[in-house]
């Protein structure tokens, strides 16, 4: 049933994507695309820009644990997930869920430090998705209001808004609080040593001090505090503008000026549909709906036939760096034991394990 549930999720995009389109003008459509001519060649850019600035922040953030990581390697991992999220039903979870057993083949980082880094990797995120959803909203104000005026469904779309910023804010403060607890690993280990599977059982009792040694290096990662935090932070909050300079150059190139409120809108409203819709690659056909309903609520002219250029063009960047990620995933080498002296091979926690710490951790 659970395989089901990703399956039924890119269904209902692709539904949501027909309904959405199926007014939509080929002509105009077209007619816009053939006007962006050596433009083209700058879209695939802003996507590279935040996966060169988010690697970093990365690093940044694993350097503070002690944890030396080659940038190279770094980044294929983060390219390789990224084409796995953006092309997969469930995407999203698959992609959390082997991240750990890349950082150890890629990074050579032991279990715990690979465990621990994406764990942190995803509160960082949240934090810095937090500050980016506030920044854009304050700028789109105005916006919020000519909506919030203009129609029901612009109220609705504003207080979605707030809605959205406040799960957001609470889910961040919800894993900081679960991460800060530093028994996170214990609980799980406790949970997998009930379950009636006695081969199981039996393995997870080998893994005992591995587990223990996740929670310790959590733990280390919490006490860092905010300011040594900080750097990593506001790079993971410049990867996430990345994300409104591709909306706002995508937006240019098919000749569509708008405010940067109106940007701003578009835009987190866009990255919170994504967000709820994990389940559909990349949030296929609910995102693609929000951006042609978004047009048509800002008073775009051929707002349908602009949205169907703006998402051609978006989901062909997409594609083009999700055979990025796959080309260099197929590339990589199995998962080699870490040398580690403090977390020797008997520790080391597969990827069963990182499954049940994710979902742990929602």
């Amino acid at each position: 049933m659970r395989g089901a549930l990703p399956w039924a999720g890119a269904i209902i995009g692709l539904a949501l994507i027909t309904w959405a389109f199926r007014n939509v003008s080929l002509e105009r459509t077209f007619g816009l695309l053939s006007e962006i001519h050596a433009g083209i060649w700058l879209i695939p850019l802003p996507f590279a820009l935040a996966q060169v600035t988010e690697t970093y922040a990365w690093r940044t953030a694993l350097g503070q644990l002690k944890c030396s990581v080659p940038y190279l390697g770094l980044l294929r991992v983060r390219l390789a997930c990224e084409g796995i999220t953006q092309t997969c039903p469930g995407g999203l979870l698959i992609a959390e869920s082997i991240k750990p057993s890349l950082l150890m083949s890629q990074c050579r980082l032991t279990a715990s430090d690979a465990v621990c880094g994406t764990a942190s990797r995803k509160f960082l995120i949240l934090v810095a998705h937090c500050g980016y959803f506030t920044l854009a909203a304050l700028l789109g104000i105005p916006a919020l209001l000519t909506l919030a005026h203009a129609s029901s469904i612009g109220r609705l779309c504003s207080g979605a808004v707030v809605t959205s910023w406040l799960v957001l804010a609470l889910s961040a403060l919800g894993l900081g609080l679960v991460l800060g607890r530093g028994d996170m690993c214990k609980r799980v280990h406790a949970l997998l040593g009930r379950l009636p599977i006695k081969a199981l059982r039996n393995a997870t009792s080998n893994w005992k001090s591995g587990f223990f040694q996740t929670d310790r290096r959590i733990a280390e990662f919490c006490s860092l505090g905010p300011r040594r935090l900080a750097k990593a932070t506001l790079f993971y909050l410049l990867a996430w503008c990345f994300e409104a300079v591709e909306t706002c150059l995508l937006f240019y190139l098919l000749g569509l000026h708008l405010d940067i409120g109106t940007l701003c809108v578009i835009e987190i409203s866009a990255s919170m549909i994504r967000q709820i819709a994990f389940l559909s690659p990349a949030g296929l056909g609910a995102q693609d709906l929000g951006y042609a309903g978004l047009l048509q609520i800002f008073g775009v002219p051929n707002a349908v036939s602009v949205a169907a250029a703006f998402l051609l063009l978006k989901r062909g960047k997409e594609l083009l760096w999700s055979l990025v990620g796959y080309s260099l995933l197929m590339r990589m080498k199995r998962p080699a034991l870490s040398t580690c002296r403090h977390d020797p091979p008997k520790n080391l926690i597969n990827i069963r394990t990182a499954v049940s710490l994710f979902r742990a951790t929602g």
